[in-house]
C-alpha cells in the first residue's frame, strides 16, 4: 500500500472502513471513509456495514465505537493516543461524587474513560450537551470531566445548578481571550466560532459556541464569508473542503498532540494487521452502553431544527 489509491483499494477489498476525527491530519482524512466529531462518529458507526473499523482518534473514541458495535472488529490506529482530559476523572471519582451529592444526576461528556462512562447516568457530546442537561428532571446536575463545558452549560441553562469537575482540554484551555480578540481586530467582519471546551473568557467573544461538525455546517450555510475558528487547527482542512470560497483564520498554537500521535504509517499498519483490537469484558459493555444508549435515544427523539437552535449560545447571551 504505497499510494492513497492502493490503501483505498485494500480497504474496499477487505471490507474495512476508516474513521477519523476532525483533528486528524489531512493525509489521514484523505483515506478515511468517515470524518467528523466524536458524537457524529459514535452514531455513524451503527449505520455502516463492514467487517472492521480502524479508528483514527484517541482511546475513548475507539473504545466507545467498540462498545456500540459489538458485532464489529474495532481497531486502534495507535493505542498510545490517550486523551488527557478523559484521564482526569476516574470511576472512583464518580463514586465520590455520588456520596457527596446523593441523588444528583451525573452527565458524562463523551471525552471520558470507559470506567467513568460505566458509572454516569447519561452521556453528552459538545453538540447535544444543552439538550441532555435540560432533559433531566433535577435542579442540580453534575457534569464531568470538563469544567469549561460545564461553565458553558451553566450560562446557557441558568435555571439549573451545574456542578463541575476540575478537568480541561489542554488545547482549548490554553487558547487565550487576547489572542482571539486580536484576530477579531484584524478581521472585524469574521464570525467567531468557539468550541465549548474553551474558557468562559474566550467563549464570551464568540458569535456562536459550536461543536466541530456544527462549525462546518455553519461555515457552509452562513451568509458570512470569513470565520475565526477557535478550536484545534486541523479542522481547517474540513472547512476549506466544505466551503472553499470562504476564508478561515486560526490560532497557530491550537494543536492536539494526542491526536497527532497517529500517523499515516500507524493507520496502514492497523489496516494490514487489524491489531490491536479493542477488547471489552461483558460487564463493561452492559454498564458503559447504558448511558450512551440514553443519550442516543434522546437524540433520536429530538426535533432537529429546534435542537440546532438550542445548541447555539450566541455572544449576546453569554
Amino acid at each position: 500500500m504505497d499510494s492513497i489509491e492502493g490503501i483505498l483499494e485494500y480497504k474496499r477489498s477487505h471490507n474495512i472502513v476508516v474513521f477519523a476525527h476532525n483533528y486528524q491530519s489531512p493525509e489521514i482524512q484523505a483515506i478515511a471513509d468517515c470524518v467528523g466529531d466524536t458524537f457524529y462518529l459514535a452514531v455513524k458507526a451503527n449505520d455502516i456495514e463492514c467487517d472492521a473499523i480502524v479508528f483514527c482518534g484517541p482511546d475513548f473514541m475507539v473504545e466507545m465505537t467498540a462498545l456500540l458495535n459489538p458485532d464489529k472488529k474495532v481497531v486502534y490506529a495507535n493505542p498510545a493516543a490517550r486523551c488527557p482530559l478523559a484521564a482526569m476523572c476516574s470511576g472512583e471519582d464518580i463514586e465520590m461524587l455520588r456520596k457527596e451529592y446523593p441523588g444528583v444526576p451525573i452527565v458524562g461528556y463523551l471525552n471520558t474513560s470507559m470506567d467513568c462512562r460505566s458509572k454516569v447516568d447519561i452521556c453528552c457530546g459538545s453538540r447535544n450537551c444543552l439538550e441532555v442537561v435540560r432533559s433531566l428532571d433535577s435542579h442540580e446536575v453534575i457534569v464531568i470531566p470538563d469544567e469549561n463545558l460545564a461553565a458553558y452549560i451553566q450560562r446557557c441553562v441558568p435555571e439549573k445548578k451545574i456542578i463541575s469537575w476540575l478537568g480541561f482540554c489542554a488545547v482549548h484551555e490554553y487558547i487565550k481571550a487576547e489572542d482571539v480578540a486580536e484576530l477579531k481586530r484584524l478581521h472585524p467582519k469574521a464570525e467567531v466560532l468557539v468550541h465549548p471546551e474553551c474558557t468562559p473568557e474566550v467563549a464570551s467573544l464568540a458569535t456562536a459556541v459550536l461543536s466541530t461538525n456544527e462549525m462546518v455546517e455553519r461555515a457552509m450555510n452562513s451568509a458570512s464569508d470569513e470565520f475565526i475558528i477557535v478550536t484545534e487547527n486541523e479542522l481547517i482542512h474540513r472547512l476549506t473542503e466544505a466551503a472553499p470560497t470562504k476564508k478561515f483564520y486560526i490560532l497557530p498554537k491550537a494543536v492536539c498532540h494526542t491526536q497527532k500521535k497517529i500517523t499515516l504509517h500507524d493507520v496502514i499498519r492497523a489496516i494490514e494487521t487489524l491489531e490491536p483490537e479493542v477488547k471489552l469484558d461483558a460487564q463493561t459493555v452492559i454498564d458503559a452502553r447504558r448511558p450512551l444508549e440514553k443519550m442516543l435515544t434522546l437524540d433520536a427523539l429530538k426535533n432537529t431544527n429546534s435542537v440546532k437552535s438550542e445548541g447555539l449560545c450566541v455572544s449576546s447571551s453569554l
